[in-house]
């Protein structure tokens, strides 16, 4: 793309907020207008940026500088290609990254300190981020929990989500602790994406309008 476009975009939400479908269209908007553009959920085997090697390292102390020096390698390299033109990344600006910092109960500046520093150093591919959000989160959980996770994936986010040492220190038990850790994990996205200095789109997925967030993503992409 042209100088001064931007060569990212980030997608970020609790699970199940949409982001993998979300991602998705964006990647097929661009590609409609001849933009050459990848997609990498936070699950891709090879991902670009936080892959299952560093994320197996978040027990280790330092895990926030490990992810900015990855961030820092990949906007060297995607800087320095002309392809793809833009890079579409769902979840690992926060989910890899700031969820195990909270999951492991980093000093409470950790997740700031890694959100600026990463911003400094993917500045110059002028990122812009979707950012999916529900006006009440708890509501929103408790029915994904009871319409579209299975029993036996919650029962499995929420067993893991006990042996967290955050979930330790606070008590958080069963499918409640769980939640009770996402809506914590939430308020410190939202606080991250309101002193965000890029580019950030707002849409509130609670109601799955998917047809009025694909027009205002239109107009957004546009610009």
């Amino acid at each position: 793309m042209t100088k001064g476009r931007t060569r990212l975009i980030l997608l970020e939400g609790i699970p199940g907020s949409g982001k993998t479908t979300t991602a998705e269209w964006v990647c097929k908007w661009l590609r409609d207008r001849e933009v050459d553009a990848d997609w990498s959920s936070e699950m891709t085997v090879e991902h670009p940026v936080i892959d299952r090697s560093v994320m197996k390292t978040s027990r280790i102390p330092g895990y926030g500088g490990r992810c900015v020096d990855r961030w820092r390698a990949f906007a060297s390299k995607a800087a320095a290609n002309v392809s793809p033109a833009v890079h579409v990344l769902e979840g690992c600006l926060f989910q890899s990254t700031v969820r195990f910092l909270l999951e492991h109960d980093y000093p409470e500046d950790a997740p700031e300190r890694y959100f600026v520093a990463t911003e400094e150093v993917l500045s110059r591919l002028q990122p812009r981020i979707i950012y999916l959000y529900q006006a009440d989160p708890r509501a929103f959980m408790e029915r994904q929990r009871i319409e579209r996770k299975g029993h036996d994936t919650i029962s499995k986010t929420a067993a893991y989500t006990e042996t967290t040492k955050i979930a330790k220190r606070h008590g958080w038990k069963g499918a409640a602790g769980m939640i009770r850790f996402y809506l914590h994990y939430r308020n410190i996205c939202d606080q991250l994406i309101d002193q965000s200095r890029f580019d950030v789109i707002r849409l509130d997925t609670s109601n799955n309008d998917w047809e009025a967030h694909h027009v205002a993503l239109d107009n957004w992409l546009s610009r």
